[in-house]
């Protein structure tokens, strides 16, 4: 049933459709029902009163005169009406036997207390009254019964009615629904599936102005472009076949123009090679027949053609006689023509550029031509290098001797323009003569007769020669021990990679030698440093926007912290505890990281690391030590502004201050200005209280952002660490006030780092143990009306107590004497002391020992608790307990 409706837009759109016209009638019908009902009950209430009105003036001389006839004959006339049940007269003492009482046979079986006391039946108390005093009572019984018939005769009428207004409805949306929506529908997915099938003859609908005839106009332009796309690729492989069959230059550059003409209709295309001048020369124009004035010759950068040349792209003018840089032959105006110049480029050399004029107006050079030329001026570069080549080679035929001299000239030539850097070197170290041009540019000097290591390895030359010499001395392999070698040197301005090749000797009285390549990676590690920046900041963007609240949480909280570390600073120097301080920048790192700002938690990392050796005993706490401390948190500061102008187009410098006024649903200035107001009104005090309690209710927020936020710092640390996790969150949607709990919820992050890093395990391990590969970690948020609660629990490896205590005592933490004394509880709590870790090593996830020292800290301050349940191989909980006053 439900495949029914997932399968169609129109089913579903039908359904929701019904389903409001279903729920509008059935709203309305249940209205009328309770109008009906409440009017009839207001009728009956207002009958029985006024009857028993009636009759509390009507009964005073009777009953005064104790006349028993007149009193039943006025009785028997109420019970006239059907709507009256039952009735009782009294005297002044209503204790007394009545007067006058009568039931229907019905209820025979009820009392007059049972009938007032009965949600069946309205009762109404009349008093009668002689000269200003009480002498009776007249008390009148009504049933409901007939109202309640009534309506139920009415609601069957009205869902009768409803029924068939509902089918006939129905019937017609769902018509419509057809109609209107699924043929076009069907026939754009008969169309698609078509093109899909690679029929690109298939005719698609586009005559509709509404969104499915946009739809269908973007699979009409797709399937032209697919057309057109292999319609130019069938011709470039065409021109590459015939052009790999010609040997003449001229020829194959006017196959090219040819093509490009047939391919865009342009009046005139002309090729341009640069020259031994190093000038950009006309080699071949056509059709030879086409008018066109063109300069024979042109200096790269001189023209349009020459501006390509020296920008390496593409130039396209609309109209080149209103373009001052257009040169022409002297004397002459330039013509009114479009123009588009190609750049020839040979490996990121330039080798020429191809020229082609057109009618202004008429020709149009979109991307895919630009595309195309761009192919086609790479097929001429390689061919024209080809026929260049093969002349060469007939040429080197003609005489050995002139083919050797050539052939090293061409092997020269070709080394000094690919960009690279060549050069060979024996067990002396020092660089022969012969090298390639670049080496000069890469190094600014002739490199010959230099020694290589000190011209590349200067930092690590002993280690490099060691390598070397077991090379050269035949004890190892430069397969085997290439790896060792370095990769990349850094010049002044550049970065280039460095490759070996092993050159053994050809006779007896040569030396082996290693050729070394260089290459200029400079622009591939700026882009690729680029890229990194660029994905650093958009993960940043995204987690931030993932969590806005509480990341603006985050930012009032490290405005405090540096606030406080300043001040801790300007203490005198005994009194400066670097367990405090050290926590202060490790909650800044946890939270700088979860958001993914890694610049600033490197850097709080990095002045971790001072505060670590004063806590080890390496290092005391000095004037040089706080000056230093100082500037650096200046620096990060520093650090972590710019990061969040990264930001700006998120989140609002104002939002950015640390001076942002808090907000809610309302801001804390209007919640104080309500309840000032509600103070000095005059009403009862338990009223009071409630109103006061229900505003300051507006401040609380719900703390799903705060535990998706863990849920996210989770599942990065496990993805640093190579580990599996599911992050299952409970209590999303309870509400507290943040503004208590701000500070614990930035260190909590402690926790659930630590839960994943310390407390979970490998995959591998996992499965070795029965267990699933994938761990599972537990966040829940609990309250009740005296605390908050909070359980953080994995199924990891446990906290072995044994261990813990072994820690502590390596640590100082705690004597052997205590040790033989703690209980397993006991130990546990050690954890949260300062300075404590398991780790060995320190990592920019853990190992200071400071997490849960903040924890406990932060949870003192709050006046609360964190008790731990954990089993070996089982896993371990956190239960924190913070009382709300």
């Amino acid at each position: 049933m439900l495949s029914f409706f997932s399968k169609s837009i129109v089913h579903r759109f039908n359904a929701l459709i019904l389903s409001l016209i279903i729920i509008s009638l059935l709203g309305f019908s249940f209205l009328i029902g309770i109008y009906n009902y409440q009017r009839s009950i207001n009728d009956l209430k207002t009958k029985s009163q006024n009857m028993s009105d009636l009759l509390s003036v009507s009964l005073q001389d009777p009953i005064w005169d104790y006349n028993d006839e007149v009193i039943e004959s006025f009785m028997e006339a109420v019970f006239l009406d059907k709507d009256i049940t039952a009735a009782q007269i009294l005297g002044a003492n209503s204790e007394e036997a009545p007067i006058f009482s009568n039931k229907l046979e019905s209820l025979d079986h009820l009392s007059f207390q049972d009938l007032q006391e009965n949600a069946e039946f309205l009762y109404n108390v009349g008093e009668i009254q002689r000269e200003g005093e009480k002498i009776g009572e007249v008390h009148i019984v009504t049933s409901t019964t007939k109202a309640i018939q009534l309506i139920q005769q009415t609601s069957i009428i009205i869902a009768a009615f409803t029924t068939i207004l509902i089918s006939l409805i129905g019937g017609l949306v769902w018509w419509l629904g057809s109609q209107i929506i699924r043929r076009p529908i069907n026939q754009l997915k008969t169309s698609s599936n078509q093109l899909a099938q690679g029929n690109l003859t298939v005719k698609i609908n586009t005559n509709r102005q509404d969104e499915l005839g946009s739809l269908a106009f973007s699979f009409s332009q797709m399937r032209d472009s697919i057309r057109k796309k292999l319609n130019d690729l069938r011709t470039l492989n065409a021109t590459g076949e015939t052009l790999a069959g010609l040997q003449d230059q001229p020829e194959a550059l006017k196959k090219s123009l040819e093509v490009m003409q047939q391919k865009m209709g342009f009046l005139r295309g002309s090729i341009y090679l640069l020259n031994s001048d190093n000038e950009l020369e006309m080699s071949a124009y056509f059709p030879e027949t086409a008018e066109g004035i063109e300069a024979e010759k042109f200096q790269i950068g001189e023209g349009v053609a020459g501006k390509a040349a020296a920008n390496k792209e593409v130039i396209y003018i609309p109209d080149t006689s209103q373009d001052p840089t257009f040169v022409t032959k002297e004397g002459q105006a330039p013509p009114k023509k479009a123009l588009l110049c190609i750049p020839m480029l040979d490996d990121k050399e330039i080798f020429g550029v191809m020229n082609f004029f057109g009618e202004v107006g008429q020709v149009q050079f979109t991307k895919d031509d630009y595309d195309f030329a761009e192919t086609i001026s790479q097929i001429t570069v390689i061919t024209t290098k080809n026929i260049q080549m093969l002349s060469v080679i007939e040429e080197h035929n003609r005489t050995l001797e002139k083919k050797v001299l050539e052939r090293t000239a061409a092997i020269k030539d070709l080394m000094d323009n690919t960009g690279q850097g060549f050069f060979a070197f024996g067990q002396s170290y020092l660089i022969h003569k012969e090298y390639s041009k670049a080496c000069e540019q890469f190094f600014g000097k002739s490199i010959s007769e230099l020694n290589v290591l000190e011209l590349l390895f200067s930092e690590n030359q002993e280690s490099v020669r060691e390598i070397l010499d077991l090379i050269f001395l035949g004890m190892s392999s430069l397969d085997v021990m290439e790896e060792m070698l370095p990769k990349e040197i850094r010049t002044a301005s550049q970065i280039l990679s460095v490759a070996y090749k092993w050159i053994p000797n050809q006779n007896d009285s040569a030396d082996d030698k290693i050729m070394i390549i260089l290459t200029d990676v400079t622009l591939e590690r700026e882009l690729e440093a680029q890229l990194k920046a660029d994905e650093e900041r958009n993960a940043m963007i995204i987690k931030v926007a993932g969590d806005r609240e509480g990341f603006m949480q985050f930012l009032r909280e490290i405005e405090k912290l540096f606030q406080l570390i300043f001040n801790l600073l300007k203490q005198p120097i005994e009194t400066i505890s670097a367990n405090e301080i050290f926590r202060y920048y490790h909650t800044i790192k946890g939270g700088a990281a979860s958001y993914g700002l890694q610049s600033v938690a490197t850097k709080a990392h990095f002045i971790e690391s001072y505060l670590e050796n004063v806590r080890s005993g390496d290092r005391t706490i000095d004037t040089s030590l706080i000056g230093q401390i100082t500037d650096d948190t200046t620096t990060l500061k520093s650090v972590f502004g710019q990061t969040l102008k990264n930001l700006e187009g998120l989140i609002s410098p104002d939002e950015m201050s640390a001076n942002t006024t808090r907000t809610y649903k309302v801001t804390d200035t209007k919640i104080n200005q309500v309840q000032k107001v509600i103070s000095s009104l005059s009403i009862r005090h338990d009223l009071r209280y409630q109103l006061l309690q229900s505003i300051n209710n507006f401040r609380k927020q719900s703390i799903g952002p705060v535990l998706k936020k863990y849920a996210s710092a989770a599942q990065e640390v496990a993805e640093r660490l190579d580990k599996q996790i599911e992050v299952q969150l409970e209590g999303n949607d309870i509400e507290v006030f943040h503004s208590r709990f701000e500070h614990l919820f930035e260190v909590l992050i402690h926790l659930v780092r630590n839960s994943v890093d310390h407390g979970m395990e490998m995959p591998d391990l996992r499965v070795m143990l029965d267990k699933p590969p994938t761990g599972s970690i537990k966040i829940g948020v609990y309250e009740n009306e005296k605390s908050f609660k909070m359980k953080i629990s994995d199924d990891g490896g446990g906290i072995d107590a044994e261990v813990i205590k072994s820690i502590a005592l390596k640590k100082g933490l705690i004597s052997q004497k205590q040790a033989k004394s703690l209980s397993d509880q006991e130990a546990i709590q050690l954890i949260f002391s300062p300075g404590f870790s398991t780790k060995e090593e320190v990592s920019d996830i853990s190992g200071r020992g400071v997490g849960l020292d903040a924890v406990k800290s932060a949870l003192d301050d709050l006046k609360g608790s964190v008790h731990v349940q954990t089993k070996i191989d089982q896993g371990t909980t956190f239960e924190i307990e913070v009382p709300y006053h």
